[in-house]
């Protein structure tokens, strides 16, 4: 992800249940910019710019969307459920 001053690199889906029953690593990078330097975040935004007006992504169409609600997850068990 990527804001006017900051970047999030990370390794998590952006969906409720990947931060409850996934590990993973990420970072937030803030940079302040310097005379004549390029910056972390100013080369994730470029990037960013570059995929999203790229002749390789497309504009989502609702009609077309699968339906999330028909992927569903196994309940884990409370610690004091176990046996």
């Amino acid at each position: 992800m990527v804001t006017d001053t900051s970047v999030y690199l990370g390794n998590l889906n952006w969906v409720g249940n990947e931060f409850v029953y996934n590990a993973g690593v990420g970072m937030v990078i803030s940079q302040q910019v310097e005379q004549n330097n390029s910056t972390v975040v100013e080369r994730m935004k470029a990037v960013f710019e570059r995929d999203w007006h790229s002749h390789y992504s497309k504009t989502l169409q609702p009609n077309k969307i699968p339906a999330c609600s028909m992927h569903t997850f196994k309940e884990q068990p409370a610690a004091s459920d176990a046996v």
